[in-house]
Parts: C-alpha cells; structure tokens; sequence
C-alpha cells in the first residue's frame, strides 16, 4: 500500500517514483534562514554525470573533448548537423574544456553560432537558442555573449525551458558587462553574468559587475588549450557549476540553483555584494555541498525487528522566504 500526503505551495519540488528514500539537507547557513529538508528519490533521479551544459561557441573538437561529449549538436552557422569547432586556436573547445575542468562529469552539447572568426548574426543566435532550448540542458554557456545583441526571446527560451543561461561579461575593463549581459535582469533569476579573475588576482581587463552586481559572479579566465584568456573561458566554468547542482538537486527551481551558487561563492573584494566583483567566486564545492545529503532506512518492522512487511517513512519540507512545501510518503510492501 502506498499512502501520501501532500502540501504544496512551491512549484520547484518534483517528486520521482517512490522507492528507496533518501533526505537531504541543507545546514544553517546563508544560503536560507531555517533547515532545508527536502525529499530525494534515488529512484528517477539522474547523477551529475548527466549534467550537460550547452557550448553556444564555435563548436567542439571531438576528438579533444573525448567522452565529454553528449552529441553532436548542431552548426547553426553553417547549416550542418555536426557543430565542430573550425577555430584556429579552437575557442569552443578551450570553453568546453573550461568546463569540465571545473565540475568533473560534466557533458558537453555543442551549439556553434559563430564562425573562426566570430562572425554571427541575430538571427543565428536565435536559431542557435532557440535550439538549445529544446535539448534538455541544465546550463548554458554563452562565452561570447559581450559582443552581440541577441534577441530578449532567444535568451528567454533557454531559462524558460528550465536551464541556467550563463553569458559572459566582457573583456574590455569596464565598469559594468556590455552586450548580452545588460538582458540578464530581464531572465526571471534563471541567468547569471559570469566575469572574471586570473588565478587568485584581479584581471585588469575583466567587466566588473557594476550595476549587475546582483546577478554577477566571477571564476578563473584561463583557458585549458589554445592560449585563451578572457571571462569567455569563465562563463563555462559557472555554468558547469549550475549544471552540476542543478541535476544533483533536481527539487530546487533553475532561480534556486542560482542562488545556490550566488550563497556558496567565495567573497571577493569589499565584504557582500560589490561592484567589482558581484557576489565573488564561484565555488564548485561549497556549492555542491550547500545542499547536503542524509538517507533513512526504506525497510523496518514493528519496533521488534522481525515481520514479514517493511514500512518507510519520510517527511519532507522546504522552506525559502515563508513559502513552504513539505510531503509525506508512506511505502508498505
């Protein structure tokens, strides 16, 4: 017999089939202002080695990025249905690998939208979007996305499908993000602008967050390949992060993860949110374990360990800004 209980106020918690039963929380900490115990069925629930991450870039060079690869995507720039990276010094590739190297079991879908020369168009990115939108990615990274003007719709088809969309800030030591970047207030909490720091220091050329400090994060612009140096190489780093939290913890809402990420990065410059530096560094640790996990026995008896039925019991409850949802499972084989 299988009984449950259900209150619902928010719409980010999804229930997969019941069997065995596992809990997770979140410790006291910044992130929310009470305990977070929300319920996690192993059972339908994908690892992080699904997390797949959308290259919008110059595609990807397989035989570089190897098993990372989750399919071919598709190039947008020149209609065919192999996104591979024609790049001299292969910047999609070095964005892919970025990735990786900064959340292990990443996978990588390659959307090309521009040429080996960075040439693009309006309406490429929108099919480009568009098109990753369909794919079932948890993050996107758009690492040349100071540079264009894409339409607001295409941005908004990616969060609107359930993805983070990271876009990078620029590279022209300003003092606040150009281009795509200035559309990210307008994703519904669903984007972030990724800038950037060299190793532990400063990046003079890096766009500072400036009046996006609130959706601002900031991560290495050192590219594995190729001699790459930009927030280009940073953008992908955040969103794998966002990736691997968001298949992780899949209850949590895309605007959830978000502020995962924003909560457990490490504080840069003047103490909170700055101007330079938005809410810090992002922190693939600290975010992954800003929602921690516990499990309960799914099997027991009767208090006197015998019988020939197992019952498993689990409450869960998530608490964000006075929203509540909480369920209650009960499993009798």
């Amino acid at each position: 017999m299988i009984w449950a209980l259900k209150r619902v106020h928010l719409g980010a918690f999804r229930a997969a089939p019941i069997p065995q039963i596992r809990m997770a929380f979140h410790p006291i900490q910044k992130l929310l202002p009470c305990l977070v115990a929300t319920l996690v069925f192993s059972s339908g629930m994908h690892s992080a080695t699904a997390a797949t991450v959308a290259i919008v870039d110059t595609g990807l060079d397989p035989g570089i990025v190897g098993g990372s690869l989750v399919g071919p995507g598709y190039d947008f720039y020149n209609d065919d249905p192999e996104a591979i990276d024609d790049q001299p010094a292969r910047h999609g590739t070095s964005s892919g690998l970025a990735a990786v190297q900064e959340a292990p079991n990443i996978g990588l879908l390659p959307v090309k939208a521009y040429s080996a020369s960075f040439q693009t168009s309006s309406a490429i990115l929108q099919q480009a979007f568009e098109f990753t939108a369909q794919q079932g990615v948890r993050a996107a990274s758009h690492s040349i996305g100071s540079i264009t003007n894409t339409p607001l719709s295409a941005l908004q088809a990616v969060t609107n499908s359930g993805a983070i969309l990271v876009v990078q800030s620029g590279n022209a030591g300003a003092p606040s993000p150009t281009g795509d970047a200035r559309q990210v207030p307008n994703l519904g909490g669903r984007g972030i602008v990724a800038g950037g720091i060299i190793a532990d220091s400063p990046w003079p050329a890096n766009n500072r967050a400036g009046d996006l400090a609130d959706h601002y994060l900031v991560a290495d612009v050192r590219g594995p390949i190729g001699g790459w140096v930009g927030t280009s190489m940073a953008t992908p780093r955040v969103a794998a992060v966002a990736a691997a939290v968001a298949e992780s913890f899949p209850f949590l809402a895309p605007e959830q993860v978000v502020q995962v990420l924003f909560e457990s990065a490490t504080d840069l410059g003047a103490p909170g949110v700055d101007s330079d530096y938005g809410h810090g560094l992002v922190n693939y640790n600290a975010a992954m374990s800003a929602v921690g996990e516990g499990s309960i026995p799914s099997g027991g008896g009767d208090g006197g360990g015998g019988g020939g039925s197992s019952t498993g019991l689990a409450v869960a409850a998530l608490a964000v800004g006075g929203a509540v949802a909480y369920t209650m499972f009960n499993k009798e084989e």
